[in-house]
């Protein structure tokens, strides 16, 4: 028994001993001597080989990351555009057993990549690439990414073209991954600012940058207007498009270009830099904020250039910093796989046949690689779940003589920072540049117009019968705006008429705009000019200027009841049938005058003056009774003259008189007896009254008329439909009353609908209104002008609504639209519109019409009046010395004066008013 378990003991010593000497064995072989790594170049920047070349020297000689293994580089140039070749590449690299890639540059040939080194199960570390479609884990699961993602590059865009208040700007990118991914967050944040993108141009890259053709693109960012250009590409591609921009005078003063990392972290610029280019501004990672900057920079500066190129400057710009950082962060994670036991040796993998291979420690190895938390050189490295940096920092970079040089940086807790805001602008300009710039000089601008007097007049041929041809057709108000505003903004203009007629409305079936609006907004002409109304559905597709004009909507109607002037206007204020009348009663006065002359006994015998104190029997034969008394004493032989002249007096006299008194003129003979001057006294009464109601109605009927007054606001034609009403179809007030939330104007809406009231032009509107029973409602601008012009028959009604204003229509971001507003703006306060509206628009003819009427009529009414008012003076102290002749020894002979003196002040008055108020009359004639 004890034999046994001896031997038996001895046989598991041994065992032991075996199982020791065997993981001593297994523990030698798990720390590799050699380690190899594919390193894939794209061709931007011969630095990127340096800086992977010399960061392996540094790893290899420090015994305080890997003591005991070497890093063996695998060096392998990919093609950007050449997709096959890459995968080539990289299979080949894998062949030889490596644990890692280590690049390329771009964004496009990291994805290329990324599909061998994922089937492969080999960890891809991007030095630079930040196209944010690289974010999905699952489309590419084995790639570490040593640059944040340009998501954060465009938000530290925003607050550097924020921090110079530019709120324009322009973009051109190349047609890659890189150039159409890297501005998409920086567009959305622009759109949130409320910024505005003038142009968004696209190059197609080519794999010599020299063959690139991008003019076409820049010449449209040029005419654009906006003088901030951000450029995204790569730095090759942004250096040649820089070079080409320079030509075409677009680096000079006054422009701004702002690159992103792809042309900011080229060291390459460092040399001498070409004075055209000096001023640009950039972003690019951080690259010397890490703990082992400074010794790396040691290995850097005393690198042989001609052996590693780029290298022996004094500072290491960030691409070449973040190659090396990849470097480091393989020997840390390298290292702790070794430490811990996981590693597994490297084993050539094949791209062909139908196996499938895979690197089984490659899942460990990217795992190792995502929990890196160790010094560099650029910055720390450490890295998100997303496998991307933590705490991203970005250089503000400014273009000088001598290279690059840092005026701010960026991180996401602080934002930007730029203390001394010491930039250096395009043109050695230190002013900050106008973010929005455009020059009208010698440009040729295609005008689209529709006619309505007197803003825009259309004819073929002048007064002499000469066919006009091209502007020389056109004249009125926006001619004579525009040919002012060419003189001084140095351009040049072709006008056409719009082809349908139409002012512009969207279809609400196709969406499709008509008219001189669709013009602009299908890019057939680059501006309207035209009495265009500025309304909210418009600027939807065209930009609008300040207006030149303020309007609003009202209509015109016909003046009821206005009839031509003509010799017997003057019957017009009394009617017919009150003329019959006066001229019956004129002659009925006269006969019952004198029937009561005829029946009055005081009519025929001598009237004697009573003197003062005498009594009736004692009184003396008048003057004119002494005369024909005398008369009649020496003419004894004919006893007829011896009677009184009363009797003398026929019916037809009678009637004569009436008629004299009627037109105020004295009568030749007077009733004597009481009965006959009471009748005359009234009649004189009646006619007194008479011609004063006369002379008021004419002063109306010659100037304004009966007008009809059934309608007077908008309100009460809406409520109404004995009058039709309607507008221009397809135009702007069309457009008002389809969209108004108002029910007034949605009634109106509705009858034009349902009735035949709309029209083709507003000159046939205008016709329309003129014959009757029709409103046309229109813009105020226009309507005012016909009411002012002859022949006088229209008339506006009510109050302005939907107000609004004229302006110039533009194509929708057009550059020129601030440009035309501002030089509207300084006509208007200049006074040079208020002067071409009085030119075009002038006083009104029909103001100009009634007044010298009015005049007239007002001089006939004081002239009439002043007979009217002397000779009503003198009846009164006749009747009261004939009737009353108490009245001639009492009563006040002050009160007597008085009355004399106010007679004489009216009627002077009354004389010297057609005089007064003729002057107005003069003046606007």
């Amino acid at each position: 028994m004890s034999r046994v378990s001896s031997h038996q003991l001895s046989a598991v010593l041994n065992f032991f001993l075996l199982l020791v000497s065997v993981q001593d064995r297994t523990s030698a072989v798990l720390v590799p001597s050699e380690v190899r790594i594919g390193a894939l170049y794209d061709g931007e920047s011969p630095t990127d080989r340096t800086a992977v070349r010399l960061a392996v020297e540094f790893v290899n000689n420090r015994t305080d990351i890997l003591p005991a293994t070497r890093i063996r580089i695998v060096e392998g140039t990919v093609v950007m555009l050449a997709n096959l070749d890459s995968v080539l590449t990289v299979c080949h690299q894998a062949e030889k057993g490596v644990a890692t890639f280590i690049g390329p540059g771009s964004s496009s040939s990291v994805k290329t990549t990324q599909l061998v080194s994922a089937g492969l199960a080999i960890p891809q570390i991007a030095p630079i690439a930040t196209d944010p479609m690289l974010d999905n884990p699952e489309k590419y699961p084995y790639l570490l990414r040593m640059s944040a993602p340009d998501t954060v590059q465009s938000r530290a865009l925003v607050d550097l073209v924020n921090e110079f208040g530019w709120q324009q700007m322009s973009i051109l990118v190349s047609r890659d991954d890189y150039g159409t991914h890297g501005l998409m967050e920086f567009k959305t944040l622009a759109s949130q600012r409320g910024w505005l993108i003038r142009t968004v141009q696209q190059f197609q890259p080519k794999e010599n940058p020299a063959q690139i053709d991008v003019l076409r693109q820049l010449k449209a960012i040029k005419t654009a207007g906006a003088r901030i250009i951000l450029l995204n590409c790569g730095g090759l591609l942004g250096m040649e498009v820089l070079r080409k921009a320079s030509t075409m005078g677009m680096t000079g003063t006054g422009w701004v270009w702002i690159v992103t990392d792809g042309i900011a972290s080229m060291s390459e610029l460092s040399e001498e830099v070409p004075e055209d280019l000096v001023g640009v501004l950039g972003t690019r990672p951080v690259g010397s904020s890490g703990d082992l900057y400074t010794s790396f920079r040691q290995v850097w500066r005393g690198a042989d250039p001609i052996l590693y190129p780029g290298a022996g400057r004094m500072k290491i710009e960030a691409r070449a910093a973040k190659y090396a950082d990849a470097v480091l962060t393989f020997a840390y994670a390298l290292q702790q796989i070794i430490k811990d036991g996981f590693y597994r040796p490297e084993t050539p993998l094949f791209c062909e046949g139908n196996v499938s291979w895979k690197w089984s420690n490659g899942p460990a190895m990217l795992e190792y690689l995502k929990k890196v938390d160790e010094p560099g050189i650029s910055q720390r490295l450490r890295f998100t779940a997303a496998r991307i940096p933590r705490e991203p920092l970005f250089d503000i970079v400014n273009l000088r003589k001598h290279g690059w040089q840092t005026v701010g940086r960026w991180d996401e807790a602080r934002g930007l920072s730029m203390p001394s805001r010491n930039v250096t602008f395009m043109g050695m300009a230190d002013p900050v540049p106008e973010d929005y710039r455009t020059d009208l000089r010698n440009r040729t601008l295609k005008v689209v117009t529709i006619e309505e007097s007197p803003f825009m007049i259309m004819r073929d041929q002048d007064d002499q019968g000469r066919i006009l041809h091209g502007n020389e057709r056109f004249s009125g108000f926006c001619v004579d705006l525009l040919d002012w505003m060419s003189q001084e903004m140095g351009f040049r203009y072709d006008l056409y008429h719009v082809a349908d007629n139409n002012w512009g409305a969207k279809d609400p079936i196709t969406g499709r705009w008509n008219g001189v609006v669709a013009d602009v907004a299908y890019k057939k002409a680059d501006m309207v000019v035209a009495s265009i109304t500025i309304r909210a559905d418009r600027e939807e597709v065209v930009d609008f200027t300040t207006p030149y004009i303020d309007v609003g909507l009202t209509f015109v109607m016909s003046k009821v009841g206005r009839k031509e002037i003509s010799l017997f206007n003057f019957f017009g204020p009394l009617e017919k049938r009150l003329w019959l009348l006066i001229a019956i009663t004129t002659v009925a006065v006269g006969v019952f005058l004198s029937i009561v002359n005829k029946l009055s006994p005081y009519s025929c015998r001598p009237v004697a003056v009573t003197k003062p104190g005498q009594d009736n029997h004692e009184r003396e034969p008048s003057l004119k009774q002494k005369e024909k008394t005398e008369k009649a004493e020496e003419n004894e032989d004919d006893d007829d003259d011896d009677e009184n002249d009363q009797t003398r007096i026929t019916l037809g006299d009678w009637i004569w008189n009436s008629f004299c008194t009627l037109f105020q003129q004295g009568p030749e003979e007077y009733p004597k007896s009481a009965a006959g001057r009471f009748t005359a006294g009234v009649w004189w009464l009646v006619i007194l009254i008479l011609i004063a109601t006369y002379t008021a109605n004419l002063a109306a009927h010659l100037t304004i008329g009966r007008l009809q007054e059934t309608v007077g606001s908008v309100e009460d034609l809406a409520k109404q439909t004995e009058i039709a009403y309607g507008t221009v179809l397809s135009s702007g007030p069309h457009s008002f009353f389809q969209q108004s939330g108002i029910e007034t104007f949605q009634t109106m809406a509705r009858y034009m609908a349902t009735h035949d009231v709309m029209v083709a032009t507003s000159e046939e509107g205008i016709a329309r209104a003129r014959r009757g029973n029709y409103a046309f409602v229109w813009d105020s601008g226009i309507l005012d002008y016909v009411t002012k012009t002859p022949p006088c028959d229209l008339k506006t009604v009510g109050r302005l609504f939907s107000k609004t204003g004229y302006g110039f229509a533009l194509q929708k971001n057009s550059p020129y639209t601030k440009e035309f507003t501002e030089k509207i703006l300084w006509a208007r306060e200049s006074g040079k519109l208020e002067e071409l509206f009085n030119k075009w628009t002038g006083g009104s003819e029909c103001a100009r019409e009634d007044a010298k009427l009015s005049t007239i009529v007002i001089g006939l009414d004081h002239m009439l009046g002043v007979f009217v008012l002397v000779y009503g003076h003198f009846f009164v102290l006749t009747f009261t010395h004939s009737f009353f002749p108490s009245l001639r020894t009492g009563g006040s002979e002050c009160a007597r004066e008085d009355a004399k003196l106010s007679t004489i002040v009216i009627g002077l008055d009354h004389m010297l008013g057609p005089v007064v108020l003729s002057a107005p009359v003069r003046t606007l004639s």
